[in-house]
């Protein structure tokens, strides 16, 4: 299993993701909001499976 952050800035609004990389299974992106302490993270996130998102570079 690999793990990876990406933080863009932190603030109202604005989101972080964490990649987590399975060797038996699809990756993961977990995108959660950036100003959420970690109780709010249990509830306020969204998770994607491997073929359902990109890289941000590909969209920039």
């Amino acid at each position: 299993m690999q793990m990876s952050l990406i933080k863009r800035s932190s603030g109202p609004g604005l989101l972080e993701s964490v990649v987590v990389d399975y060797d038996d299974a699809p990756s993961e992106c977990t995108i959660y909001p950036a100003d959420s302490d970690i109780e709010e993270r249990t509830t306020a996130w969204i998770t994607a499976k491997e073929g359902s998102f990109c890289p941000i570079t590909s969209r920039q």
